[in-house]
Order: C-alpha cells, then structure tokens, then sequence
C-alpha cells in the first residue's frame, strides 16, 4: 500500500522540475552519480514517469531513482524515500492553497478597481507558473 501511494506521488513530482531536485537531494543517502546498467536483473521499476524511473532492490528492498540515461540520481530506504515524497506532496498542495487564496484576492481587488484586467491577467499568469 505504501509503494502505491508513493508511485503516485512520484509521478505528480516528476512534472515539477523543482520538486524534482527536491526530491533527488532530498531522499536517502549520499550518493555519487553513475551510470547503472538500467536494473533489468536485480530490480524491480516501480514506475516510469517523465524519464525518471523508481526502482526497488529485489533483495535488500532499497529504492533508487534513475534519470532517462540509467544515471542513479538518488537512493535510500523506502521510508526515507515515504518521508521525503510525503513532504514534498504536502508543501505542494499548501503552496496551492496558498496561491488560489492569492489569486482570490486579486480577483476581488479587480472587483474593487485597484487593478486592472490586465494586471489580474498578468499576476494569475505569474502565480499559475509557481504550482
């Protein structure tokens, strides 16, 4: 039940490049970039998304995300790799509420005449590119 959630979650991180980063400093040990052979032996892909795949160990169970060259960028247990994607996925959605609360408020400072259409336009447009 928890690879699922975190498969999930996973996926919806890869479309974010700076969640992304995040994500890869973030998560398990330290870890020197290298080259892998793409885990067609010893692991399992646990998903595929937007390049990146999230593969287990099918012995010790440890998780490691691969780029789309097979470069191991990041590796850990899978409760570290729970708690990190756990408070990247919970920052996001507070930050999404943190912005349609702002964009709430431009609409009703429009409604008002402080700002212009355009300017609504333009601050939405500004928002909208942080989620």
């Amino acid at each position: 039940m928890v690879l699922e959630l975190i498969k999930e979650k996973f996926e919806v991180i890869t479309k974010n490049p700076d969640q992304l980063k995040k994500l890869i400093s973030l998560f398990g040990n330290f870890n020197i970039e290298t080259s892998t052979m793409g885990g067609k032996v010893f692991w399992n892909t646990l998903i595929e998304s937007n390049g990146y795949k999230l593969q287990q160990n099918k012995i010790t169970g440890l998780c490691r995300i691969l780029d789309d060259k097979d470069h191991r960028k990041a590796w850990g247990t899978v409760s570290s790799l729970e708690t990190v994607i756990g408070e990247l996925t919970t920052n996001t959605k507070e930050s999404m509420d943190e912005i349609e609360k702002k964009i709430d408020k431009l609409i009703q400072w429009k409604e008002k005449g402080i700002i212009t259409e355009e300017e609504l336009q333009e601050k939405k447009k500004e928002l909208m590119s942080k989620i």
